[in-house]
């Protein structure tokens, strides 16, 4: 692809655009994160989305895993074929239809077959595994659900868009402005 006269490779600067914005926030900050590398990602031209999911993830050594409510029986299930019995720890829960049934935003590149988790390290039950999250090679499935699997974790996000009842165009307008910054950086670092 080209822009601007320069070559450009779409995936390594979504997953710079991706690393930038991990390291920008901490803790249960997923729709700030996911408003913000939204924005970066259309400043630099994708066209991405952002996504409410429920998850379902499993540190596939030690156990250990991390559940919202859409993914407690689908974890039961998988944790019990695999010979590993148990309690589902660290479930999600809140007010809102969109903390209680889903709990967690994404951002997904259709064209790219990406899935983006700029914030995948609050879930500190994971242990190392609780890093940020770029996949290739990751589309959705049956209309549900992406999953992410590698040789220690496996993680499988449930789509929750119809619990998407927080204000995501206001975060999305907070973050316009570093959003152009980071882009402006992307762009600069290819020259």
């Amino acid at each position: 692809m080209r822009l601007n006269g320069l070559m450009t490779d779409p995936i390594a600067e979504l997953e710079q655009a991706t690393r930038v914005v991990a390291g920008l926030f901490t803790g249960p900050t997923c729709v700030e994160a996911t408003a913000l590398l939204l924005e970066v990602a259309m400043q630099l031209g994708h066209k991405v989305e952002a996504r409410a999911v429920s998850l379902f993830a499993t540190d596939l050594e030690t156990g250990h895993q991390v559940t919202g409510q859409r993914g407690q029986a689908f974890g039961e299930s998988f944790l019990a074929r695999r010979g590993i019995s148990a309690p589902l720890i660290e479930t999600f829960a809140g007010g809102t239809p969109f903390q209680i049934y889903a709990g967690h935003m994404i951002v997904v590149s259709e064209e790219f077959g990406l899935l983006m988790d700029p914030t995948f390290d609050q879930f500190e039950p994971l242990g190392e595994q609780a890093t940020p999250i770029f996949a290739q090679n990751v589309r959705l499935r049956s209309n549900s659900y992406w999953q992410v699997i590698s040789d220690d974790l496996y993680v499988r996000y449930f789509a929750a868009d119809e619990f998407a009842d927080l204000d995501f165009s206001e975060a999305r307008a907070q973050t316009t402005g570093r959003a152009k910054k980071i882009a402006a950086h992307i762009r600069g670092s290819r020259t």
